[in-house]
């Protein structure tokens, strides 16, 4: 056996040995894990945060800027809301800003609101650091959504989920319904998801995040971790209608039928 031939075979006894090291990332760390809080009875999704349910769990926070420059804050303060039931996880963002007059917002086509201010979040629903979906939202409750991975972003997608806007005279309101038949998750006692939220106030030209994104970090190592308990997958049934039948006749003669 020659050199190479050593050498290669230890570099494939090293990796056999070691798969996690190579194949997987690390999980998240579950120490202040954000819970989301658990309902019966779920929101109206009408762009006003009115139930009682969304003081549960939230969060209260400053994004840290990732565009155009990393480490400023964003000036405008924003509320988090989390819940979830047996079928849809529920979000809510109160977007505060003090010259409401000036939040720019449009009706367009679905993805095409990034010229707006909005609001969203990037949730890790497998929990295993590889890919997110991404869902944004403008004031007005229009939705774009993006399937993101370590190395492509797919806007293709259009997943089935609920959003809603409202403007008033503090900032604006947006809340969210994300079907759980419309993810993919590893369901059980525990669901440890990532989530990463994010906001863009258009005047400013500043984009922001929480958790804050380091220069050269990718998304997808940053989330917050979130644990959903007793997440079941649900039943899917697909219907798909045919109908053949056959017939055999005679012809009386060439051009009519018998």
């Amino acid at each position: 056996m020659n050199a190479f031939s050593r050498g290669f075979t230890v570099f494939i006894l090293i990796f056999l040995l070691n798969p996690v090291n190579h194949l997987y990332a690390a999980p998240y760390n579950l120490t202040g894990a954000c819970k989301p809080f658990k309902t019966d009875s779920p929101p109206h999704i009408d762009g006003i945060i009115e139930e009682s349910l969304w003081q549960s769990c939230s969060i209260d926070t400053l994004f840290i800027t990732y565009n155009p420059a990393f480490g400023d804050t964003l000036q405008q303060r924003t509320k988090i809301h989390l819940a979830y039931d047996a079928e849809h996880l529920y979000f809510a963002f109160r977007c505060l800003d003090d010259q409401p007059e000036k939040i720019k917002t449009s009706i367009s086509q679905r993805d095409r609101i990034f010229s707006d201010d909005w609001v969203g979040f990037s949730l890790d629903a497998l929990g295993n650091k590889q890919s997110s979906y991404d869902f944004f939202i403008n004031p007005n409750g229009i939705q774009a959504d993006i399937l993101s991975t370590a190395t492509s972003e797919d806007t293709a997608p259009d997943w089935v989920w609920e959003s809603a806007g409202k403007m008033d005279d503090r900032g604006y309101q947006v809340e969210v319904s994300i079907p759980l038949r419309s993810i993919r998750y590893a369901g059980g006692e525990e669901s440890i998801m990532g989530i990463l939220f994010w906001r863009k106030i258009s005047r400013f030209g500043k984009s922001g995040s929480f958790p804050k994104i380091e220069p050269g970090q990718s998304s997808l190592t940053v989330n917050l971790s979130i644990v959903y308990e007793s997440l079941k997958h649900p039943n899917q049934i697909e219907i798909l209608p045919s109908l053949t039948f056959g017939s055999q006749e005679e012809r009386a003669t060439p051009q009519n039928w018998d």
